[in-house]
């Protein structure tokens, strides 16, 4: 933390907190701090992708699904972003199409 402190875009220091968070259980953290690090450090693909993901095991749906919004708008010609944000926008309402069954 006291790198991020006193150089707030180094992506060192903040994959190394993620890691850090992630390995202890505490995904969540894991993934605001990388949410933070890019909204603070003008947009990092990277990070979004990451703390997506994180979201999505986490069974965030809405939090995923910003975060991959936030994604496009910094990567607005790279489809992936487009159709990862698709498919798992749809992933609560099979779930709870799933769960009514």
């Amino acid at each position: 933390l006291e790198d991020l402190d006193r150089e707030p875009c180094d992506q060192q220091a903040i994959a190394t907190l993620a890691n850090a968070l992630e390995q202890i259980g505490r995904k969540r953290d894991a993934a605001t701090a990388q949410l933070s690090f890019s909204a603070a450090c003008g947009g990092h693909a990277p990070w979004l992708k990451a703390a997506a993901n994180m979201l999505l095991a986490l069974s965030d749906f809405t939090g995923a699904v910003a975060a991959a919004t936030d994604l496009i708008r910094i990567e607005p010609h790279e489809d992936a972003n487009y159709l990862w944000r698709r498919e798992n926008a749809r992933t609560p309402i099979a779930a709870a199409q799933r769960c009514s069954r």
